[in-house]
């Protein structure tokens, strides 16, 4: 750019000194005299006028005279006129040009296309400039040195064009640009219209699941309260009090295991579900789940068998909480849903990799059997079909959602094959892990049971801000031989806690005025190191850790077991020596 500028000022400069020449004698006919004659030229032109060559030069202006040889002044006027405008219009996209050039930043400037845009103001100059300047001044010198700058100015262009060839394909670049944001508005648009569908499908999951829970929660309840209510009356006889207890407690269970769906399905859903690599017989788990099974089927007339392949290692790697939840699950819908006949449970291995086998788990039942059009939504979320739904039996429909979820952790899978009237067979495929690192569990890992003498001697202290729940420990307690005292929230049982005279806390963690993860914290201040057990309703991923970071010895899960709380108060009170302030 910087050359074509100089060019520019340098032709300033020219107009500037033509302003003295265009007083000299003009008339080309003089002029043709004085080259006709043998005498010196002493016009001005003559003796100082290089660039006409002295006034030597071949007039040629015969076309701007009219016939009497007088300069043809209306048509001069015209042509300076269209010259000048094309001029003014050169410059003036030269400016804009300029300016565009200019406005980009240092890096994004094309300056191909500006020493494009000062070539074409120098041909401007060269044709249409001269052109009207000759007419008074036939300088035809210094147009010669015009060309040989812009002939220079052109050959340094037309050396590298290389990247001005892109100013060429803007066009079809701007088309590419417009058809990419074209199809990729399309695919916004198609992206929203799948979140769109998406929100909707977790709007009406919202409904189903509120409408699911809803009947889940109220037919358990239902019975729940009816017979508590019947429990209540005078008039309940002797004999029909245990049916009516064992009815509210087996509903109850049915809550505490839809609650436990409910919060395994939040977990999966979070990625936080862990499972546990621990020796343990699957043979073993599966026979007791179909013993704990067994009274039911029989109560519907069904054989309920079990048959465990003999080469199925004794010990596998596996989580055996999570293969009873799956077997459990599998088993009591192939009841359920089985009116005439049996179900058979069968445990194989499928395939052995060195010391890794696959073990197969088979549940097969002679029930209605299930669509092919329903057979693949069974696994979804309240996926009930048309003969497993509400008038086949009850359930949350997230069993085999679940179900599936843990195969998959456990390093298999589920799948369902079935025949409408036949039946259906459900396989679980299981990872067992390297068998010769699984060794028998010990003694201590076997259940603990209770008796009046287990705790005798044992002074406790229960922080818990529920009534019910206070009484029911110290009744609880009290059967064990222990006794208790009572703190209605974290901050009396800090207090309470000061002399360090319990032998055991059972620390609830949600109360008022202070939780039991800071209570706890303050009693480790206080020097406290007996053992003290974390009582939470909370059961999700973390949970435990932040009670054993807080300073608790064991973690217990509300609702409370009694066979599990009083293993879990073995263990802590086996550690407590291993406690310190």
């Amino acid at each position: 750019m910087a050359y074509q500028m100089r060019g520019l000022r340098r032709f300033a400069m020219v107009l500037l000194a033509a302003g003295f020449s265009i007083a000299a004698d003009a008339d080309p006919h003089a002029h043709m005299a004085m080259h006709a004659s043998d005498g010196a030229d002493t016009s001005l032109a003559g003796q100082y006028d290089f660039f006409t060559n002295f006034g030597s030069y071949l007039a040629k202006t015969h076309c701007l005279r009219t016939a009497d040889g007088q300069p043809d002044w209306p048509w001069i006027g015209i042509l300076i006129a269209l010259n000048l405008t094309v001029m003014v219009g050169y410059l003036k996209i030269f400016v804009f040009w300029r300016k565009c050039y200019v406005s980009e930043a240092p890096a994004d400037r094309n300056s191909k296309l500006m020493d494009l845009a000062g070539i074409f103001l120098l041909c401007a100059m060269c044709g249409y400039g001269f052109f009207v300047i000759t007419i008074f001044w036939p300088a035809y010198r210094l147009l010669a040195v015009f060309m040989v700058a812009l002939s220079i100015f052109t050959w340094r262009f037309a050396a590298d064009l290389g990247e001005f060839r892109f100013a060429f394909s803007a066009k079809r670049s701007h088309r590419e640009l417009q058809e990419s944001l074209v199809r990729r508005n399309d695919e916004l648009e198609t992206l929203v219209a799948n979140r769109t569908a998406q929100l909707e499908r977790a709007d009406r999951f919202k409904g189903e699941f509120l409408a699911n829970m809803s009947h889940e929660l109220r037919t358990p309840m239902t019975a729940i309260l009816g017979f508590a209510d019947l429990l209540a009356d005078p008039a309940t006889h002797n004999g029909e009090q245990a049916v009516y207890v064992e009815t509210i407690r087996r509903n109850g269970h049915h809550l505490l295991g839809l609650l436990n769906d409910v919060l395994d399905v939040s977990k999966i859903e979070a990625g936080k579900l862990n499972v546990e690599r621990v020796a343990c017989s699957v043979g073993d788990e599966v026979r007791q789940v179909v013993g704990s099974l067994r009274p039911k089927a029989d109560a519907l007339g069904l054989t309920l068998a079990v048959d465990v392949s003999p080469d199925v290692p004794a010990l596998v790697l596996t989580d055996p909480l999570r293969v009873r939840q799956i077997v459990t699950n599998l088993v009591a819908n192939a009841i359920k849903f089985t009116k005439t006949g049996g179900v058979t449970v069968t445990v194989a291995v499928q395939a052995r990799t060195g010391r890794t086998p696959q073990l197969r788990i088979i549940v097969r039942d002679t029930g209605r059997g299930i669509g092919p059009n329903e057979l693949d939504g069974i696994f979804d979320r309240f996926g009930q079909t048309g003969t497993r739904g509400r008038a086949a039996g009850s359930g949350s429909g997230l069993g085999l959602t679940i179900s599936r979820s843990l195969a998959r952790l456990l390093g298999g899978d589920i799948v369902a094959q079935s025949t409408p009237g036949v039946g259906s067979v459900f396989t679980v495929s299981l990872d067992a892990g390297d068998t010769s690192l699984a060794a028998a569990p010990s003694d201590d890992a076997r259940p603990a049971t209770a008796d009046r003498h287990t705790l005798a001697g044992v002074h406790v202290l229960i922080a818990e801000d529920v009534p019910d729940s206070r009484a029911f420990l110290r009744t609880l307690l009290k059967r064990w031989g222990a006794t208790t005292e009572v703190a209605e929230n974290g901050r009396t049982a800090v207090e309470a806690g000061v002399g360090g005279a319990f032998d055991l806390v059972l620390m609830d963690i949600e109360m008022p005025e202070m939780d039991g993860l800071t209570a706890t914290q303050q009693l480790r201040q206080n020097g406290y190191a007996g053992p003290i057990v974390a009582l939470t309703a909370n059961a999700l991923i973390g949970d435990r850790a932040a009670c054993m970071s807080a300073g608790c010895t064991e973690y217990a899960s509300k609702p409370l077991d009694a066979a599990k709380l009083i293993e879990t108060i073995r263990r802590a009170m086996i550690a407590a020596p291993a406690k310190t302030a």
